[in-house]
C-alpha cells in the first residue's frame, strides 16, 4: 500500500476480506462506495485504477483522466470501454506527450490528460 493514502478497495464481497486491519484501507462494493468516498472528495485527490469494470462504474465521475496509450494489442479476452477518440470528443485536451520508446521492449506509448 501507498503510504500517507487513502486505499478504496472495490469488491462484490468485501464482508470476506480478512487479513490485518489498516487504518487507511477500505472494502466496499458498489453499495457502499459513494458514501465510503464523499469524506474526501472535497479534501483528497482521488485516482480510480483497474479494470475495465472499475472504469465504466466510475468515469462519468472523473474530472480529470490520465491515459497512457500504448501501442501494443496483449492477448486477452478483455479491452478498454473507449478508446481516445471518445475523449478527444468529449473532454478538453490539457497535454499529449511526445511519443516514447520503451527502452526495454521498444514499444511506442504517449501520455494524455484530458479534463471534463
Amino acid at each position: 500500500m501507498l503510504k500517507d493514502r487513502i486505499h478504496i478497495v472495490l469488491t462484490r464481497t468485501p464482508e470476506k476480506m480478512t487479513g490485518p486491519t489498516l487504518p487507511n484501507v477500505f472494502f466496499v462494493n458498489t453499495e457502499n462506495l459513494r458514501e465510503t468516498l464523499e469524506p474526501y472528495t472535497k479534501t483528497k485527490k482521488i485516482f480510480v485504477i483497474g479494470g475495465r469494470e472499475i472504469y465504466d462504474l466510475l468515469l462519468d465521475y472523473c474530472e480529470i483522466i490520465h491515459i497512457t496509450l500504448v501501442d501494443l494489442e496483449p492477448e486477452g479476452d478483455v479491452v478498454f470501454s473507449y478508446n481516445i477518440d471518445y475523449f478527444i470528443k468529449n473532454y478538453s485536451l490539457f497535454y499529449e506527450s511526445n511519443l516514447f520508446i520503451s527502452k526495454k521492449d521498444g514499444v511506442l506509448y504517449k501520455y494524455y490528460t484530458f479534463y471534463k
